[in-house]
Protein backbone atom coordinates (compact mmCIF):
# COMPACT_ATOMS: atom_id res chain seq x y z
CA UNK A 1 0.00 0.00 0.00
CA UNK A 2 1.30 3.45 -0.86
CA UNK A 3 0.65 6.26 1.59
CA UNK A 4 1.40 9.94 1.42
CA UNK A 5 1.79 11.66 4.75
CA UNK A 6 1.06 15.39 4.73
CA UNK A 7 3.90 16.22 7.08
CA UNK A 8 6.45 14.38 9.21
CA UNK A 9 8.43 16.54 11.61
CA UNK A 10 11.54 15.58 13.53
CA UNK A 11 11.14 17.09 17.00
CA UNK A 12 13.93 18.87 18.88
CA UNK A 13 13.33 16.56 21.84
CA UNK A 14 13.73 13.51 19.60
CA UNK A 15 11.29 11.37 17.70
CA UNK A 16 8.87 12.24 14.94
CA UNK A 17 5.42 13.83 14.76
CA UNK A 18 2.89 12.85 12.09
CA UNK A 19 0.72 15.79 10.99
CA UNK A 20 -2.32 15.38 8.76
CA UNK A 21 -3.85 18.61 7.45
CA UNK A 22 -7.62 19.00 7.26
CA UNK A 23 -9.78 21.90 6.15
CA UNK A 24 -13.34 22.59 7.10
CA UNK A 25 -15.28 21.12 9.98
CA UNK A 26 -13.15 20.01 12.92
CA UNK A 27 -13.51 16.52 14.35
CA UNK A 28 -12.27 15.27 17.68
CA UNK A 29 -10.40 11.99 17.74
CA UNK A 30 -11.28 8.99 19.85
CA UNK A 31 -7.89 7.42 20.52
CA UNK A 32 -9.01 4.80 23.02
CA UNK A 33 -12.14 3.22 21.48
CA UNK A 34 -12.26 -0.07 19.62
CA UNK A 35 -13.16 1.73 16.38
CA UNK A 36 -10.68 4.59 16.06
CA UNK A 37 -12.04 7.81 14.58
CA UNK A 38 -8.69 8.63 12.91
CA UNK A 39 -7.47 5.29 11.49
CA UNK A 40 -5.45 7.17 8.86
CA UNK A 41 -3.05 8.47 11.53
CA UNK A 42 -2.82 5.01 13.09
CA UNK A 43 -2.00 3.49 9.69
CA UNK A 44 0.79 6.06 9.30
CA UNK A 45 2.02 5.19 12.79
CA UNK A 46 2.12 1.50 11.82
CA UNK A 47 4.05 2.30 8.64
CA UNK A 48 6.65 4.55 10.28
CA UNK A 49 7.66 2.49 13.28
CA UNK A 50 9.12 3.26 16.67
CA UNK A 51 10.37 6.81 16.04
CA UNK A 52 6.89 8.38 16.13
CA UNK A 53 6.12 10.09 19.45
CA UNK A 54 3.18 12.29 18.40
CA UNK A 55 0.41 12.41 15.81
CA UNK A 56 -2.26 14.98 15.10
CA UNK A 57 -4.70 16.32 12.60
CA UNK A 58 -4.14 20.02 11.96
CA UNK A 59 -7.44 21.70 11.15
CA UNK A 60 -6.85 24.81 9.06
CA UNK A 61 -9.64 27.33 8.56
CA UNK A 62 -9.79 31.06 7.87
CA UNK A 63 -10.27 31.62 11.61
CA UNK A 64 -7.72 29.31 13.18
CA UNK A 65 -5.19 26.53 13.04
CA UNK A 66 -6.03 23.84 15.58
CA UNK A 67 -4.18 20.66 16.52
CA UNK A 68 -6.11 17.57 17.63
CA UNK A 69 -3.91 14.66 18.49
CA UNK A 70 -2.07 12.53 20.98
CA UNK A 71 1.57 12.37 22.02
CA UNK A 72 3.92 10.62 24.38
CA UNK A 73 4.06 13.91 26.32
CA UNK A 74 1.79 16.94 26.52
CA UNK A 75 4.70 19.26 25.66
CA UNK A 76 5.41 18.10 22.10
CA UNK A 77 2.71 19.79 19.97
CA UNK A 78 0.47 22.82 20.58
CA UNK A 79 -2.52 21.88 22.77
CA UNK A 80 -1.97 18.15 22.17
CA UNK A 81 -2.33 16.11 25.33
CA UNK A 82 -0.10 13.30 26.46
CA UNK A 83 -1.30 9.73 26.17
CA UNK A 84 -3.39 8.31 29.02
CA UNK A 85 -1.88 5.25 30.67
CA UNK A 86 -4.11 2.16 30.39
CA UNK A 87 -6.26 1.60 33.48
CA UNK A 88 -4.63 -0.87 35.84
CA UNK A 89 -1.50 -1.21 33.71
CA UNK A 90 1.46 0.40 35.40
CA UNK A 91 3.97 -1.59 33.38
CA UNK A 92 6.11 0.19 30.86
CA UNK A 93 5.94 3.44 28.98
CA UNK A 94 2.28 4.46 28.40
CA UNK A 95 3.03 5.56 24.81
CA UNK A 96 4.52 2.16 23.93
CA UNK A 97 1.66 0.29 25.63
CA UNK A 98 -0.92 2.34 23.71
CA UNK A 99 1.09 2.03 20.51
CA UNK A 100 0.89 -1.77 20.74
CA UNK A 101 -2.89 -1.50 21.31
CA UNK A 102 -3.26 0.79 18.28
CA UNK A 103 -1.20 -1.53 16.08
CA UNK A 104 -3.36 -4.50 17.09
CA UNK A 105 -6.49 -2.47 16.22
CA UNK A 106 -5.13 -1.46 12.83
CA UNK A 107 -4.22 -5.09 12.09
CA UNK A 108 -7.73 -6.28 13.06
CA UNK A 109 -9.35 -3.60 10.88
CA UNK A 110 -7.10 -4.48 7.92
CA UNK A 111 -7.71 -8.23 8.32
CA UNK A 112 -11.46 -7.65 8.49
CA UNK A 113 -11.40 -5.46 5.39
CA UNK A 114 -9.24 -7.94 3.45
CA UNK A 115 -11.64 -10.73 4.43
CA UNK A 116 -14.44 -8.78 2.76
CA UNK A 117 -16.08 -7.46 5.91
CA UNK A 118 -16.72 -3.79 5.21
CA UNK A 119 -20.07 -3.15 6.87
CA UNK A 120 -21.49 0.34 6.48
CA UNK A 121 -21.94 1.03 10.18
CA UNK A 122 -21.14 4.68 10.92
CA UNK A 123 -20.83 6.00 14.44
CA UNK A 124 -23.68 8.25 15.64
CA UNK A 125 -23.32 11.68 14.05
CA UNK A 126 -20.79 10.51 11.45
CA UNK A 127 -23.12 11.22 8.54
CA UNK A 128 -24.63 14.46 9.80
CA UNK A 129 -22.74 16.39 7.11
CA UNK A 130 -22.50 13.90 4.26
CA UNK A 131 -24.79 12.32 1.68
CA UNK A 132 -24.74 8.75 3.10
Amino acid sequence: MNVRIDRLDTLESGGQAILDYKSGRRTTADWYGERPSHPQLLAYLAALGEDVVAMATVNVTAREVRFDGIASSGQLLPKVRGVEPPVGDGSGDPWQVRRREWMARVERLAESFLAGRAVVDPKPGACDWCHA
